[in-house]
């Protein structure tokens, strides 16, 4: 496998698109398309489905993952002997090498990361990240069971996940829970009938008041968000009752505060929103993260993992106090 043709796979992948990835590599789209037949000829597997936009199809992805592995170690050998990116050899896209020896930059580290970390306690890491002038970080945000499978795909490198099980090629470690309180505004629990006043897991619930919570629309993310399901589950009621879709955290805690229905929000995110009230009778979810990461061994994978246990922990103990 050459490393040009693995430059246009990254390219490619990366891209969405023969055209964008040549003018990426400064290179003509006929030899994007010349260099990924070969890499599909050499292999014999059709790693790119052609299309608008083009995507790696299932056996490329396995390809792409060790593509990004080599651009990772090629990035760090160049970065510690002070070579240029084209002293790697899939160095990534727009390294030529065939002019004089670019500057050394930093590695690029792609991290995929669910919405609701993204928007409570991952942000903490970005001022130490900001002096690592070796490494540029590229976040991928995605629902929390949708960053492990990116990882499959050769897509990141790292993931924090609520997604359990093995992942090929990766280790993992678990970083703790996060914390989800079920709420609702005043005004949609009012309508039902419903007070919060002392609400608790099973708490205070007058009779009849748990039938009027499982009548309660239910907000949800998108199609794939079943956490409110596992909370009425708990509660021992049935699936609610459909309500909107409202991707997006702030929108979502915005719909909420509106009545458009109940839902569920991270503990530090509820801090921001506190005109939210408990939805009687329903209890706390814990979602269990995880970090996962490509398993290889890099200097500069090892200090993001490290950095991220780090503000996990601090978030938590924040969370406690």
């Amino acid at each position: 496998m050459h490393p040009d043709q693995m430059a246009a796979l990254l390219a490619v992948a990366d891209t969405g698109s023969f055209e964008r990835a040549a003018s990426t590599l400064a290179v003509s789209t006929s030899a994007v398309s010349q260099r990924i037949r070969a890499l599909e000829s050499s292999l014999g597997r059709v790693l790119i489905q052609r299309g608008s936009p083009s995507r790696v199809t299932a056996q490329g992805a396995t390809v792409l993952r060790y593509a990004r592995q080599q651009q990772l170690l090629a990035g760090e050998m160049s970065a510690e002997l002070g070579l240029g990116a084209a002293a790697g050899a899939a160095s990534g896209p727009g390294s030529r090498g065939d002019g004089p020896c670019p500057v050394p930059g930093p590695v690029e580290i792609a991290v995929a990361v669910n919405l609701d970390s993204l928007d409570t306690w991952f942000p903490t890491l970005f001022p130490e990240i900001a002096r690592w002038l070796d490494m540029r970080l590229r976040l991928v945000a995605d629902n929390e069971g949708r960053t492990a499978e990116l990882l499959r795909e050769g897509s990141v490198m790292a993931a924090v996940s609520a997604a359990r099980g093995a992942v090929a090629g990766c280790s993992s470690q678990t970083l703790g829970r996060l914390r989800y309180l079920p709420v609702a505004s005043p005004a949609l629990l009012s309508s039902a009938g419903l007070s919060a006043a002392g609400a608790g897991p099973h708490e205070g619930i007058r009779d009849g008041a748990l039938d009027r919570v499982a009548r309660l629309p239910v907000l949800r993310f998108d199609d794939a968000d079943d956490l409110q399901d596992l909370v009425l589950t708990s509660a021992g009621l049935p699936a609610g009752l459909p309500g909107p879709h409202v991707p997006g955290n702030e929108a979502y805690a915005r719909a909420l505060e509106a009545g458009m229905g109940w839902g569920l929000l991270p503990r530090a995110l509820l801090e921001r929103h506190p005109g939210l009230l408990p939805v009687p009778g329903l209890g706390p979810l814990d979602r269990e993260l995880t970090w996962y990461r490509w398993r290889l061994r890099s200097a500069l994978l090892e200090r993001l993992t490290q950095a991220v246990h780090r503000a996990f922990a601090a978030h938590r103990e924040t969370s406690r106090a």
